[in-house]
């Protein structure tokens, strides 16, 4: 029976592979988290030190309306390539959000003369193991002053910006925070023209760079030893404040992440 959802990597459709393709279910484990803890000082329990989301697995149900053990074989050659490596998966019941996975198993083949067998990708999400919306949330925030970012996504999610320095002089340091956090730069000179930018990569990794059309430097040493490693927000409504040495146009935003 063919399912009346869909799935894709970067874009791409299982079943735009092959027209025999039946995609049959697609199962999303929860993540898992491990947690860490310590004995009490004169008393009884113990204290949590610490928490880690761990990895998350997404399982993918397959059969191929194919009797021809040559052409099944083609077909399933075709999926591995497909499955294989680091890659953004969507599914049609997730609107506008995606999941970083890469490869964690594929079904042996067997049975390839069988027309029913059922075969199976499964799909592991490592570096962040939460579904991550695909459209940013913003607020513009003119010179120093605050913004409200009103996150959608359960699982709150890491605060980024840009701002572009059209002032005329040379900024020399700015401050961005949120719910106690604070991220400091000094010494950057982003000159006027120039845009700065936090981000995150595939893997999220954070960046913080600055420069215009091609030409662009990292900028992560300029952040002062006292700076979060990351501004965490939550879900709902976020004040975000800035500060910098010359007036700078901001655009502070966020990728809402869903813990289910």
């Amino acid at each position: 029976m063919r399912t009346k959802i869909s799935v894709a990597l970067d874009g791409v459709e299982l079943h735009a592979l092959d027209a025999a393709i039946i995609l049959q279910s697609v199962n999303e484990a929860a993540p898992g988290w491990n947690f860490s803890a310590a004995d009490r000082a004169g008393g009884l329990g113990q204290r949590m030190t610490g928490s880690q989301k761990r990895y998350r697995d997404i399982v993918i149900q397959f059969a191929l309306d194919e009797r021809d053990p040559k052409r099944r074989m083609e077909i399933l050659q075709a999926v591995a390539a497909w499955a294989d490596g680091a890659r953004d998966l969507t599914v049609s019941y997730r609107e506008r959000q995606r999941l970083r996975v890469t490869l964690q198993g594929l079904t042996p083949i067997q049975g390839i003369e069988k027309w029913g067998t059922v075969y199976q990708i499964t799909l592991r999400s490592y570096s962040h193991p939460m579904w991550m919306d695909q459209d940013e949330t913003s607020a513009a925030i003119s010179g120093n002053g605050s913004g409200v970012l009103r996150i959608a996504g359960n699982g709150g999610g890491k605060l980024c910006f840009r701002a572009v320095n059209s002032s005329g002089s040379v900024c020399a340091s700015a401050e961005v925070s949120s719910g106690g956090r604070t991220i400091t730069l000094t010494g950057m000179e982003l000159a006027s023209g120039e845009t700065l930018i936090l981000d995150y990569d595939a893997e999220d990794i954070q960046r913080i760079r600055a420069g215009s059309g091609s030409s662009w430097r990292s900028l992560l040493d300029k952040r002062t030893a006292a700076s979060w490693d990351d501004i965490l927000l939550a879900s709902g409504e976020n004040t975000v404040a800035v500060t910098s040495s010359a007036a700078l146009s901001w655009t502070v935003y966020c990728f809402g992440r869903w813990i289910q």
